[in-house]
């Protein structure tokens, strides 16, 4: 409190004066930058809200600045926690710093350097090279209980994608070495649909941009599934005998036989 007493040349008092409840500050307000998405990842049409929490009323709103794509805006709220929703532009891929600026109530200006960088994405992922093969000891076969595996690499960090094989999900999706490169595998089963292995890969990056599903290899990769025995039929003997049923020494026996399917050699 403060009381102020005066006299004039006369000697005549002045009523005395009492001013109660001065408060002294000359400290710099601080700020905490909060933002309402999960993470600082933001692509076109996004709105994010930012949110600025001082430790002191705030005079009037303070601005915020977001690299150079907002610059002083004003913000709303107060006294003490103000907020900006931000609506994400096209384009402007790449990073951009926010940062405030405002007085307190006794007129101090925030002089800190409390910031939060948001990066724009708005470019699509891409797949690149993508390939396919199994475990069979030919890598374009596949039968029951063998693997097929199809390896990608992604043009950025992406979520984790959606893959099927054969018109199946795949049995796993992994990420591997680092954030682009991935497998995806399936086991062949005895229901797994057989021939040319159809392939699909549903994907996005980290801000939530699609990609273009990609439905075939980079490289012309396939793998055929065949999880049928193959038959013989007709399978016929005879020999070189006059009387073909009949065989003396120095005749040649001969079995005629026809395959469903191409077979390796066989065991006779």
């Amino acid at each position: 409190d403060i009381t102020y007493n005066a006299t004039d040349a006369a000697g005549n008092a002045a009523t005395t004066v009492n001013i109660v409840n001065v408060t002294f500050d000359t400290t710099t307000p601080t700020v905490t930058l909060t933002k309402s998405g999960a993470d600082l990842i933001v692509k076109d049409a996004d709105t994010e809200t930012i949110t600025a929490t001082f430790n002191e009323d705030m005079t009037s709103p303070p601005t915020i600045s977001i690299g150079a794509l907002v610059t002083t805006a004003n913000m709303s709220g107060g006294p003490r926690i103000w907020t900006y929703a931000w609506d994400v532009p096209a384009g402007n891929d790449g990073t951009h710093t926010v940062t405030v600026d405002g007085d307190d109530v006794a007129g101090n200006a925030y002089a800190g350097s409390t910031s939060l960088v948001f990066t724009i994405d708005n470019t699509a992922p891409t797949l690149s090279p993508v390939t396919i093969a199994s475990n069979n000891s030919t890598t374009t076969l596949a039968k029951e209980t063998e693997v097929i595996t199809i390896t990608f690499t992604s043009s950025e960090a992406i979520a984790t994608p959606t893959v099927t094989i054969a018109g199946a999900s795949a049995s796993s999706v992994n990420n591997i070495s680092s954030a682009t490169s991935w497998t995806a595998t399936l086991t062949v089963a005895a229901g797994t649909t057989e021939g040319i292995a159809a392939i699909s890969i549903a994907f996005a990056d980290l801000a939530g941009n699609n990609g273009t599903t990609v439905i075939a290899t980079t490289n012309g990769s396939s793998v055929t599934v065949d999880t049928s025995a193959p038959t013989l039929n007709p399978v016929t003997i005879a020999s070189n005998n006059a009387d073909n049923t009949e065989a003396r020494a120095g005749d040649v026996i001969t079995i005629t036989f026809t395959s469903s399917e191409a077979i390796a050699t066989p065991t006779v």
